[in-house]
């Protein structure tokens, strides 16, 4: 069919019991979807051959809660030529990482600093990257940290100057025992599957 579809409702299915663990609708879901080629502009509505993402948590009350796998379930506004069987759309089974959270240290030290565009639904949230064929949420956890000054501003001094700021030259910290696998400190090779995160070291926890 080349019709644009609306997006009516997502819901976050128990893939074996066929529960709702979550549903978006109406102005929450405009909240948290968007194409992919424009993330941060809200969008429920899917050009044709535009992909679309919603961005979404699933909030339960205990750990015996989680299920084994989810399914989601997508419904569209009726449109004109579109079969009633058609309008809504149960995607395939999701196995749900069940492994205990990871604990992790502070990657530095000192006072007056602040997490910048981390949880929950910031830039980093949203940087679905293609790679090989496939579509990566790399970033998914990622934090910018910057050390404020004593009356909390960012910098003080020429901009462009990278002494101006706090955080220039400040020491990171290992989060956790790890080995270090791969490093690098160049910015001159172009965005990529191996650029993209610029200056980066890669750990392999113990």
């Amino acid at each position: 069919m080349t019709l644009p579809a609306t997006v009516s409702a997502i819901t976050v299915l128990d893939a074996d019991s066929g529960a709702s663990l979550a549903q978006l609708a109406g102005p929450s879901l405009l909240d948290h979807m968007s194409l992919v080629m424009t993330p941060d502009t809200p969008s429920v509505t899917l050009p044709v051959a535009a992909m679309g993402a919603v961005w979404l948590d699933v909030t339960l009350d205990s750990r015996v809660d989680i299920p084994k796998f989810v399914s989601h379930k997508a419904s569209i506004e009726p449109a004109h030529g579109v079969p009633a069987s058609l309008l809504t759309f149960t995607g395939g089974r999701v196995a749900v990482d069940r492994r205990p959270r990871v604990v992790l240290g502070p990657p530095l030290a000192g006072a007056h600093w602040d997490a910048l565009g981390s949880c929950c639904d910031e830039p980093h949230r949203r940087a679905l990257m293609p790679i090989d064929g496939g579509r990566y949420l790399g970033q998914r956890f990622a934090i910018d940290f910057n050390q404020l000054t004593d009356d909390n501003r960012p910098g003080v001094g020429d901009p462009l100057a990278p002494a101006s700021f706090p955080t220039f030259g400040q020491a990171v910290l290992a989060v956790a025992d790890a080995t270090v696998r791969r490093g690098s400190r160049s910015l001159s090779r172009p965005a990529g599957q191996r650029g993209a995160g610029g200056r980066h070291a890669a750990k392999r926890g113990r």
